[in-house]
């Protein structure tokens, strides 16, 4: 069954698929759009001057060739009017002989192929080739009606036809060159006839066109070189400031480009390292708008962690308070009610006399019990400014020896009655300038906490001075704090031994206390302790917290503490 004509012309008009699927890649490498600017610039420039080249080589050629043919032309025409001259005597009476060394001589230029005498009725009398005479007479011809020279032109020769006339001896003296001087009426007595060759004409456009070649080959060769240079000239330097571009880029746009060459390319530098400078802006823009939002999304974790550990830290407050409660707060209390109840159960059956007496004692007793309770009250309020940061430092001059020796008055009957040696120890005789309830509470609540947890051994409190700072140790030879415990002990509501809250007074807020007075003061607390090896605690204070005119702003409000804490 054959195919339908559409079948066989679409068959035909589609290129082979397989063949074309894997040229089409090496035809996209070679498309023209896919060269550099250079490449075809170099391309459409040499292009045109190849075109440029071929129309002057054509023009010169055919310049060459008319003008040549034109001058064949009209030598061969001279030459043959020339031996028509003289051929008069050959038609009258002459022999063949004579005739066929006439029609020689005629032929004697290498561009005339055949010299011929015709009559005029164009019969061929004589013929110096006869290979021609067929071709010459086969050409049909009608005769002159006027006695003129005239030209056939052909392909590859011309036949000129130059007259022949008869003159009267008499008349023109001698046949010769002066015969068209002649005033005697003349008979034509037939033609001269000379086939002329365009094989010169051939031979010289042959010749000429090899040298127009060669010298366009030349052409194009000086050309094509001269196209480069230029090219190299103007498209070099633009190449020079790619690379540049690439390593600038490469530096990640830090480095301005350093270039020189042509005004145009210098001033595309400049553009480009404006362009530059404007990208780097923009980078340290963009840079600074991350740090900014990273530090933002940071500070603002941050202080979401903060807020939730401190959550966290309020619900674990209120847990251990409600635990302490049992013991801290309810024990002050059953005291308190003990003796309340101790002291009305006494008053009814105590002589009238002695009431008086015997209630003085009961609410002396009730003393301590209040007295704990309000100092458990305080120290909770007291950790719970810290931790809100709601304590400010009310710095004043004095000396810290004062402070030691009232503390020394203060814990040496609770030290004896637990066992303990407490020494004390100050160097320093300056005075100082800080917040000295601040550094009372914490002197105390470090010995208060030194004799809770030491039984049978020796505390010592000491203080000296290095340069501008203050150096305060508090040692004992106590229980000692566990190696991983140390880091928990400035928690509020802990305690090294959770259990020791049975065998010791105390809610676990004195360090936490302790090192949020420190951080006030601008100090630093440093703890060494080993379990059962007692405790060294190390504060490190400077002995200028604030200047003398500050301190005497501030210390007539020093006392607010107090009422801070309450």
């Amino acid at each position: 069954m054959s195919a339908s004509p559409a079948a066989w012309a679409s068959m035909s008009a589609r290129p082979s698929g397989t063949g074309w699927e894997r040229s089409s890649p090496m035809i996209k490498r070679l498309s023209i759009s896919r060269l550099s600017f250079r490449t075809k610039a170099l391309f459409v420039s040499f292009a045109l001057q190849c075109l440029f080249v071929a129309v002057f080589a054509s023009a010169v050629l055919y310049i060459i060739a008319d003008r040549g043919a034109t001058v064949l032309k009209e030598n061969l025409a001279a030459a043959t009017a020339g031996y028509a001259r003289n051929a008069a005597f050959v038609f009258i009476g002459s022999l063949e002989s004579n005739r066929r060394d006439f029609l020689e001589a005629a032929r004697g230029s290498p561009s005339i192929e055949t010299a011929f005498l015709a009559t005029t009725d164009f019969e061929i009398l004589a013929i110096s080739t006869e290979d021609w005479r067929e071709r010459i007479e086969e050409i049909p011809r009608s005769p002159q009606s006027s006695a003129a020279p005239f030209v056939e032109e052909y392909a590859d020769y011309w036949i000129f036809f130059e007259p022949v006339f008869a003159v009267d001896d008499s008349a023109c003296g001698v046949l010769g060159d002066g015969i068209d001087e002649c005033a005697a009426p003349r008979e034509l007595l037939g033609y001269l006839g000379v086939v002329g060759s365009k094989d010169l004409i051939s031979s010289l456009f042959r010749q000429t066109a090899l040298i127009v070649v060669v010298a366009a080959i030349v052409l194009l060769a000086h050309i094509y070189w001269a196209t480069n240079w230029l090219s190299d000239r103007l498209y070099g330097p633009m190449l020079q400031l790619a690379d540049r571009t690439r390593q600038t880029a490469d530096r990640g746009y830090r480095e301005k480009l350093e270039f020189s060459g042509p005004p145009e390319v210098e001033n595309i530098a400049e553009a480009i390292n404006h362009l530059i400078g404007r990208a780097a802006q923009t980078a340290d823009q963009l840079q600074q708008m991350v740090a900014d939002k990273t530090r933002e999304e940071r500070e603002a974790r941050e202080e979401a962690e903060a807020a939730r550990a401190f959550a966290e830290r309020v619900k674990e407050w209120r847990t251990d308070l409600m635990a302490v409660n049992t013991h801290e707060l309810l024990t002050p209390l059953r005291i308190l009610i003990g003796e309340l109840d101790r002291a009305l159960a006494e008053l009814r059956f105590l002589e009238p006399g002695r009431t008086r007496e015997t209630l003085s004692k009961r609410l002396q007793q009730m003393r301590a019990p209040i007295r704990r309770i309000e100092e458990i009250v305080e120290q909770v309020n007291i950790a719970m400014r810290i931790e809100e940061g709601r304590i400010d430092v009310r710095p004043s001059e004095g000396k810290i020896e004062d402070v030691m020796e009232r503390l020394q008055s203060l814990y040496s009957e609770e030290a004896s009655r637990r066992g303990n040696k407490f020494n004390v120890r100050c160097e320093v005789e300056e005075s100082i300038v800080t917040d000295f309830r601040m550094l009372e509470t914490i002197l105390s609540n470090l010995v208060s906490n030194a004799c809770k947890f030491t039984s049978n051994g020796a505390i010592k409190l000491s203080a000296h001075s290095d340069g501008d700072m203050l150096d305060i140790i508090c040692a004992d030879t106590g229980i000692g704090i566990p190696e991983d415990k140390k880091a928990l002990i400035f928690e509020p509501l802990y305690q090294a031994d959770m259990s020791s809250r049975r065998v010791s007074d105390g809610l676990g807020l004195g360090l936490s206390i302790v090192k949020g007075y420190v951080d006030k003061l601008s100090g630093k607390i440093d703890v060494e302790s080993r379990s059962g090896a007692g405790s060294k605690i190390s504060i490190r204070l400077p002995i200028e917290f604030a200047s003398v005119e500050e301190a005497s702003e501030s210390a007539s409000g020093i006392d607010d503490i107090d009422r801070d804490a309450r």
